[in-house]
């Protein structure tokens, strides 16, 4: 079965006056590369630790694991003071104080809030005592990490045999069409003769007519094709169904059905690859067209997610998002091609989650902020729903209003088993980055239901649908769905917007993100119309809560 790269594991436990913390987390990664953050006092511990990951079947990925030892009794050691990292430190806190014109209040309780300055030292015959109480904390983080693993790679798996079984379908069908069509043509070239002859004292040769029929059927015969393709799947199966990494095998069958199947064709394919890095999209997406067109990278909707994935209180700073956006951008950048999208049915609505929508004002120019970014980025901009009018997350009050089975799922893990987080919490978390929040129906006026429906809806409607809706906005040329208009006459209109590079103008700012596109030597006109509108989306940071 295949296992999913990205996944999280967490267990607690305690032992001879400690308490003993292990968390465990990972993204894609071609190698496994593991690192390990501990107390300096327990550095001893990351071999045993590494070694342990190695040898638990975790073979790709960068691992991240966070090692917490809180000490509540005695242990008999001594602590000595790391003197010269002490006196580098209060170095350090003085020229600070200098620079930034800070009060002089370095005092011994200030300095000694750093542990690092402190040495444990303990008795050797306690270091291997403290590695068989890590380890079945260790162990049980581990387990928890691999089913989560399990769990994401099963979601995959299913998802991957649902649109194999809808590639199956067509293939069956392209073979019924491929043998009416032989059959069709010899009645179409019999009645044309029959037609061309009639009057005439000429009869046409029955030999002649099965030749040419032969010819035509040989010429669009796709029987060879469906066979290669069947053995094709028959490996997928094989291959959703062996315990070996199977991301390397699945890639050439995407090659081989591409060249089977998709290059026959006039037409655009996008993948979702949640755990691809750059350089696999790269490979996907490459300009040869030998996979894909577009892939759906989830990277940067997941940057506010924390130790509970989306089901964490967790905010957002904006240098995270430019550095995930601008890698892409760059990564991409004339070997692969972007899908732009703030939204989808899995996602909340970005005005909520990217802007500020506690205001008209500041809801109004958050979306055409977000919508300003979206469509000047190299890429295919995706519009989900209700995005062009600036829909917002409906923070319904209650959990029964949120009817997502996996929300409530997670309720039952994480509220009712394992007391993680109270219920307050929880609801707040869905009220941010649940499903459901993009899942409300469309508000199509300020009638009943948002004019969606006259009947009952399967999710209430956002209660704001009688002031955001399409009627109060097509056809205003101020308005938000307005803005979308213009942005995409833009696109079509100067070639730098989708052809140019994009040049990060500043990379670790938690107010502005600016940068500027080039193309072919233009760079002088187009940086300024691209500045004007990072000016413009400084004001709007300015105007909303700073990140």
């Amino acid at each position: 079965m295949p296992k999913s790269m990205t996944a999280f594991g967490r267990a607690t436990g305690s032992a001879g006056g400690k308490n003993y913390t292990v968390e465990i987390k990972s993204v894609n990664n071609r190698y496994l590369d593991c690192s390990v953050r501990l107390p300096r006092a327990y550095g001893f511990l990351e071999e045993k630790i590494l070694g342990f990951i190695k040898g638990s079947g975790i073979t790709r990925g960068k691992l991240d694991v966070y090692v917490g030892i809180e000490v509540t009794g005695s242990e008999g050691a001594t602590v000595e003071l790391d003197s010269a990292y002490a006196e580098a430190y209060v170095k350090a806190l003085r020229k600070l104080r200098d620079i930034s014109g800070l009060t002089d209040d370095i005092s011994v309780m200030t300095v000694a809030q750093n542990r690092d300055l402190f040495i444990v030292k303990k008795p050797e015959e306690d270091a291997e005592r403290d590695w068989a109480e890590l380890l079945p904390v260790l162990s049980e983080a581990v387990s928890q990490y691999n089913s989560a693993r399990e769990r994401e790679g099963n979601n995959l798996r299913a998802d991957l045999l649902a649109k194999k079984n809808e590639i199956a379908v067509i293939a069956e069908k392209i073979a019924e069409l491929s043998e009416a069509n032989t059959r069709n043509y010899r009645e179409k070239l019999i009645a044309r003769l029959k037609q061309t002859l009639d009057g005439l004292d000429i009869e046409f040769d029955g030999n002649r007519i099965l030749t040419e029929c032969a010819i035509f059927a040989d010429r669009t015969a796709v029987d060879e094709e469906l066979v290669r393709l069947k053995s094709h799947f028959d490996a997928f199966d094989v291959a959703m169904n062996s315990s070996e990494p199977v991301g390397r095998r699945l890639d050439f069958l995407l090659q081989e059905m591409n060249r089977e199947v998709l290059s026959r064709y006039d037409i655009m394919t996008v993948g979702e690859t949640p755990n691809a890095t750059v350089e696999e999209a790269a490979r996907y997406t490459n300009a040869a067209g030998t996979e894909l067109n577009m892939v759906f990278q989830f990277e940067h909707v997941a940057i506010d997610h924390g130790p509970y994935g989306k089901y964490t209180e967790n905010r957002f700073r904006l240098s995270d998002l430019i550095r995930v956006m601008s890698k892409w951008q760059e990564g991409l950048s004339g070997v692969g091609w972007n899908s732009l999208y703030w939204e989808n049915h899995d996602q909340p609505r970005s005005v909520s989650r990217f802007g500020n929508a506690s205001t008209p004002f500041l809801w109004e120019k958050s979306a055409k902020m977000l919508a300003t970014c979206l469509h000047m980025l190299q890429g295919t901009p995706y519009i989900y729903q209700g995005q062009e009018l600036g829909m917002t997350n409906p923070n319904f009050s209650s959990l029964e209003d949120y009817p997502d089975i996996d929300a409530r799922q997670a309720y039952e893990l994480l509220v009712k088993a394992q007391r993680k987080m109270s219920e307050e919490e929880f609801l707040r978390c869905v009220q941010n980055l649940g499903r459901d929040n993009g899942r409300t129906p469309m508000q199509w006026s300020g009638q009943k239901n948002g004019g969606f429906t006259a009947g009952e809806p399967w999710i209430k409607v956002n209660p704001n649908y009688q002031r955001i809706n399409a009627q109060n906005q097509v056809g205003r040329p101020d308005s938000v769905f307005s803005y979308y208009q213009r942005l995409i006459r833009l696109r079509k209109t100067y070639e730098i917007i989708t052809e140019g590079t994009y040049e990060l103008l500043d990379s670790g700012s938690n107010t502005v993100w600016a940068y500027q596109r080039v193309w072919r030597g233009c760079w002088c006109w187009q940086t300024f119309q691209i500045r004007r509108l990072a000016v413009h989306w400084q004001k709007i940071r300015r105007l909303r809560v700073r990140f």
